[in-house]
């Protein structure tokens, strides 16, 4: 009965990490630029509900680098921040150090990947994550 339970939770955590929604901008329009701390703390709050944490408190947040392996094809920002949750077993957990890789899509703001503090991807990755390498094949020609 606990491996069943086990499996469903972990299920659950992976489908919820999956999702990037983002608080709505204002009425007044779209969003541009930059996020502002407040804006950048709601999306990195969501995005840990998201993956399956519960009452999720992020107490510090303050603009870092983004992690190579987390660029994206548009503008992104990087914020690092200190969260404490209950993980999925109901345990309390503090993370330090972590930075949260934060885009607009359409206005909306979205943690697009996070990283620990040992460089590694949150949210059903384990590891450094590599960027691919393109492998060029010679083509034959036929005679």
């Amino acid at each position: 009965m606990k491996q069943i339970f086990l499996l469903l939770s972990l299920a659950v955590f992976t489908a919820g990490c999956g999702q990037t929604g983002a608080p709505k901008a204002d009425a007044g329009g779209a969003a541009a630029g930059k996020p502002a701390a407040d804006e950048a703390k709601a999306c990195i709050t969501m995005f840990l509900t998201q993956c399956g944490m519960q009452d999720v408190a992020v107490t510090q947040v303050a603009e870092a680098d983004v992690p190579q392996a987390g660029k994206t094809a548009t503008d992104s920002w990087g914020y690092t921040f200190t969260a404490e949750y209950k993980n999925v077993f109901g345990e309390t957990q503090q993370s330090e150090n972590w930075v949260a890789v934060v885009a607009r899509d359409d206005g909306k703001t979205a943690v697009r990947s996070c990283w620990d503090d040992g460089k590694n991807m949150v949210g059903g990755h384990q590891g450094h994550v590599e960027t691919p390498k393109a492998e060029l094949l010679t083509a034959g020609v036929p005679n």
